[in-house]
């Protein structure tokens, strides 16, 4: 088994009461408060000392990372120490592990295949290449990529790298996210077509499918120890051997913690203060920050809801023994530590190798197939496209007959996109846009439907059916062109507009767009505009506890009931959890990270006279931006609903009805 020392170079010495004190390690702790330069220079300076030790002790690599804006390991450039590691190890047989430059914030991503060659160069050909996807903390808080999207620039910008390492032309590379008219890169690797390609993943399965497909190790980051990780590693190997290819053990790597001493005694004395400090305080993280809404594909959030890859107890609560006794680190005498090793990660997860496949770490030469690699160990990678998506086969505007009655599905942008339209009542046509959380339908659309007949669409990937129709919608632009299509196969043209929220951003973007096709607009606590001094709360980083009482003044009441209660029985609560956390993923792809995406420079074009109304006790969206929305509009009324928070049309039905009745009919 090959073994690489892993430093992550966090903050050595947090105050005492650092997790009562702070929200969070990551993103949002104060460097003012808790550090200062010259001492984390000290840091930085001890942890390539450390690794240099690791190095000379034989350790198999050393290895470094990449994260932002935490103390829990602050490399923001892993490089710049990877390259002090790769000239001080010259005559080592030690791998530079770079576990590594992230994908997605690197822009453009060629810059990881450049600085990855120079390693390569300055290493004599000892590079591993890390491409990583990163965490949420950093690429989508830290850094403001969309969550939707993470995964799909991750993936293009790792064909991008691969092929800059191996073109022998110049290319040119004409991508969704990247756009790069000569590609010539310079320095190429020693290792030839390229180093070996590692790919950290932390409990989504497709990344399982991209990295058997891509034919590159799959390593699982996890700080719950391998007994936990057993469910996962196995769904792996799962895939592995379902793809025909061999449980070759170095198509896999595991992060353990271990800590070793004269004896198990010895090691407790040495370690668990240490121990107890980063489980305490260096993953002192809200947990919803791990998976922001869209940051998981719907596939590996379903199998994520039915089976939580992570542990449900509180770290906080646990001690040294507790950590040792449960299998999140492997700690003791080096007999402990050898035969807890050998079960827990050799035997159980597969991760293992003997003297014969040593050199599989730094492997040399072109690509095998997987049944070539046998015991030689897995080695570079080959290069395979993802297969494309192929979208429902329905015809080219095409409408079809209704799901259910009161329902129709209706097919817009080339075929590629459904969009499931509920119809109620009778009159003049009204459109009516949901907020982030799905469509309710709820007595307020009720009572409109008694003068209205009332349209109202699911906005793409938030209905069930077909969730990855988001897939095909990139910009705010393409979901307003959409509804274009949409109103026109509905034969939609004089039209009263609402909507709720981030409905009401898309209500406006329509009205701009075709203003003499919108006659009224009604508004209900709309967001799409941006005050520096009363930021919009962002939703999709909020806890279950804490998501009912910002949405809802009465966060037990029957509204917030209706939205956010999850079913007892275990599948139907899985699917629930699973539908309003992918009904915010697909609506915040257009509003991440701050929901001002232009339409201060387009309102202006909206010439509907505008009903604004806004739950006096909005605790997402301050009641300062209906000033804002009003003096933007040419001709607004604005209506406080008491009793209500940001969805007053749902905590406070009738009200908001009859205030919007009253408007439309003015």
């Amino acid at each position: 088994m090959k073994v690489s020392a892993f430093h992550l170079m966090p903050h050595r010495e947090l105050p005492q009461d650092f997790e009562r004190r702070y929200d969070s390690v990551w993103v949002t702790p104060p460097w003012w408060e808790l550090a200062d330069a010259r001492r984390v220079g000290q840091y930085y300076n001890w942890t390539l000392d450390e690794l240099l030790y690791a190095a000379r002790a034989g350790f198999d690599g050393v290895c470094t990372n990449e994260h932002h804006q935490n103390a829990y390991g602050f490399m923001p450039s892993p490089n710049l120490m990877g390259s002090v590691l790769a000239k001080q190890t010259n005559g080592l047989d030690v791998a530079i592990v770079q576990m590594g430059m992230t994908l997605p914030t690197t822009s453009p991503p060629v810059r990881v295949a450049e600085e990855y060659g120079m390693l390569d160069c300055i290493s004599g050909g000892r590079l591993v290449a890390g491409l990583p996807l990163g965490s949420p903390m950093d690429v989508n808080l830290a850094y403001g990529i969309t969550p939707m999207e993470h995964r799909e620039r991750y993936r293009e910008a790792f064909e991008l790298v691969l092929k800059a390492w191996q073109a022998k032309e110049i290319f040119a590379w004409n991508g969704k996210y990247f756009q790069l008219g000569q590609v010539n890169l310079w320095p190429r690797p020693v290792q030839e077509p390229h180093p070996p390609v590692w790919v950290p993943g932390s409990g989504s399965i497709s990344t399982f499918d991209f990295a058997t497909e891509h034919n590159v190790c799959y390593c699982f980051l996890s700080y719950a120890g391998a007994r936990a990780a057993t469910t996962m590693m196995d769904g792996y190997w799962d895939v592995v051997e379902k793809k025909g290819l061999e449980r070759n053990p170095y198509r896999a790597g595991f992060l353990q913690l271990v800590a070793v001493s004269e004896t198990d005694a010895q090691a407790e004395a040495d370690y668990a203060k240490h121990v107890e400090y980063f489980y305490h305080k260096c993953l002192h993280v809200p947990p919803q920050w791990f998976a922001p809404p869209g940051n998981q594909d719907y596939r590996s959030l379903l199998a994520a809801n039915r089976n939580p890859v992570r542990r449900a107890e509180d770290p906080k609560t646990l001690r040294y023994k507790d950590f040792v006794d449960k299998g999140y680190v492997i700690a003791g005498s080096p007999a402990t530590v050898k035969e807890r090793l050998i079960e827990e990660v050799i035997k159980r997860l597969n991760v293992r190798a003997d003297a014969q496949e040593h050199r599989s770490l730094r492997a040399r030469g072109a690509a095998r197939a997987a049944r070539d690699l046998g015991r030689q160990g897995l080695g570079e990678p080959l290069v395979a496209e993802e297969p494309a998506r192929q979208p429902p086969a329905r015809r080219r505007g095409a409408m079809s007959a209704p799901d259910t009655p009161g329902t129709r599905t209706v097919t817009v942008w080339n075929g590629r996109v459904p969009i499931r339209v509920h119809v109620a009542g009778a009159g003049p046509a009204m459109v009516f846009f949901h907020g982030p959380w799905g469509l309710t339908w709820s007595p307020f659309l009720d009572a409109l439907a008694r003068q209205f007949t009332v349209y109202a669409p699911e906005h793409p990937g938030t209905s069930p059916e077909d969730p990855d129709a988001i897939r095909h919608v990139d910009t705010l632009w393409d979901l307003v062109l959409c509804y274009d299509e949409l109103f026109e196969q509905l034969k939609l043209r004089d039209l009263v507009l609402a909507g709720h929220s981030f409905g009401g951003m898309v209500a406006c973007e329509v009205a701009a767009l075709e203003p003499a096709r919108v006659k009224r607009l009604a508004l209900i606590d709309p967001i799409g505009l941006w005050l520096d001094d009363a930021p919009v709360v962002n939703w999709m980083l909020l806890g279950p506890a804490e998501m009912p009482a910002h949405v809802f003044h009465q966060p037990a009441g029957p509204a917030a009931q209706a939205m956010f209660a999850v079913p007892a029985e275990a599948e139907a609560g899985a699917l629930a959890r699973t539908r309003l956390t992918w009904a915010m993923g697909a609506t915040g792809k257009f509003i991440w990270p701050i929901p001002d995406k232009g339409l201060k420079k387009r309102i202006h074009r909206v010439t509907a006279p505008t009903l604004l109304l806004w739950g006096e006790h909005d605790r997402l969206v301050p009641r300062a931006y209906a000033k804002a929305f009003a003096g933007r509009l040419k001709d607004t009324r604005l209506e406080v609903v008491a009793g209500a928070g940001h969805a007053p049309h749902l905590e406070q039905p009738d009200a908001t009805a009859r205030a919007v009745q009253a408007f439309l009919k003015a």
